[in-house]
């Protein structure tokens, strides 16, 4: 059995194992993620290189998109004995964390994965840190309205100290928008949110961006308005993939809200929330 080659440990290993722990991300997602570290890749050539190197060593695990595209097509996990130095021997890690992701789960995850990336330059430019992340399904939510999972859960603590939470969910308009019988429709969605924001003692927001068109925010808005049990408690924000992609800040009037009003992720007054109690 050959021996792996001894490779050199870089303090910008330690950022690339936490990027990784969140969700499997590409070069290129490496690349412009470092942007906002000490040591950020000069390019992504230089960004995969290293990536080869972890993985050839044993410290990483490499993969394949199914893609016809001639884009990126490698992406990158951690390994278990990676995770568990960073976590401890007894952290229990998400559920198929370091395997190959199932055909029908790569594109979401891809996308998923710029979304999370965008959102950490983002926090990182208006001085927030991240608090907490879980992965796709990580966990399920009882509700009177049904259960359910999201695609994803991003906490961020803003310089003021206070929390805005995010349920995420990444649309590719291939759920239906509005049906009583179809428990995977966008409005069935709504209702389940809806439900968590009436037991929940914790304030949330959920943001909606979709790879559809900007009518598709405002379909799926429209759908949340009118399941809205409180019409002043802002909870569903929307906007397309291409539009979150080109923000500059979290405060930037640029999402949805069902109003159909011009909203930030974070307002200037440091605050989304709005009290249950309206």
């Amino acid at each position: 059995m050959p021996r792996k080659p001894l490779v050199l440990h870089l303090e910008r290993d330690d950022q690339i194992y936490h990027a990784l722990n969140l969700i499997p991300m590409t070069p290129g997602q490496i690349c412009k993620l470092s942007q906002i570290w000490d040591q950020p890749f000069n390019d992504v050539k230089r960004a995969r290189e290293r990536l080869a190197t972890l993985a050839s060593a044993g410290r990483l695990r490499s993969f394949r998109y199914a893609t016809r595209s001639r884009g990126e097509q490698s992406y990158y996990v951690m390994t278990r004995s990676r995770y568990h130095l960073l976590h401890g021997r007894d952290a229990q890690p998400p559920r198929n964390a370091f395997r190959e992701l199932s055909f029908t789960r790569q594109q979401h995850t891809r996308i998923l994965a710029d979304i999370l990336v965008h959102a950490l330059i983002l926090a990182h430019r208006d001085g927030a840190q991240l608090q907490r992340f879980r992965r796709e399904n990580e966990k399920r939510y009882q509700t009177a309205a049904g259960d359910f999972q999201d695609d994803g859960y991003l906490e961020l603590l803003s310089p003021g100290g206070r929390p805005h939470v995010f349920h995420l969910e990444c649309d590719r308009s291939t759920r239906p928008l509005s049906n009583q019988w179809q428990q995977n429709s966008l409005q069935s969605m709504v209702q389940k949110y809806e439900a968590l924001a009436d037991e929940s003692e914790h304030r949330f927001r959920v943001l909606f961006i979709t790879t559809g068109s900007p009518q598709h925010v405002r379909d799926f808005l429209q759908i949340a308005s009118k399941e809205a049990r409180y019409p002043g408690r802002m909870l569903c924000y929307g906007i397309t993939l291409e539009g979150f992609l080109q923000l500059r800040s979290l405060r930037e009037k640029h999402l949805l809200n069902h109003h159909l009003q011009m909203s930030a992720l974070i307002s200037e007054k440091g605050s989304l929330v709005i009290p249950k109690s309206i």
